[in-house]
């Protein structure tokens, strides 16, 4: 199960995030272990940065690799 969360502020989001990571791992039908907040370290997404000569190499086309991705 996922909880997403919006907010005005990374800083803001993270703390709602803990809050609720506390608050679930004292549900007692639920493992408090598989209750995880990620942690947000300035950036909400991932930057691929595809390298065309590499993929190229290998004979593999910047769709393939978007597919994937």
């Amino acid at each position: 199960m996922v909880v997403r969360i919006r907010g005005e502020s990374l800083e803001a989001i993270e703390q709602v995030e803990l809050d609720v990571e506390h608050l679930l791992k004292e549900v007692l039908v639920i493992n408090p272990e598989a209750v995880v907040a990620d942690r947000i370290v300035g950036k909400p997404y991932f930057e691929i940065d595809i390298d065309c000569r590499e993929i190229a190499r290998y004979g593999i086309s910047i769709a393939q690799v978007q597919h994937v991705i």
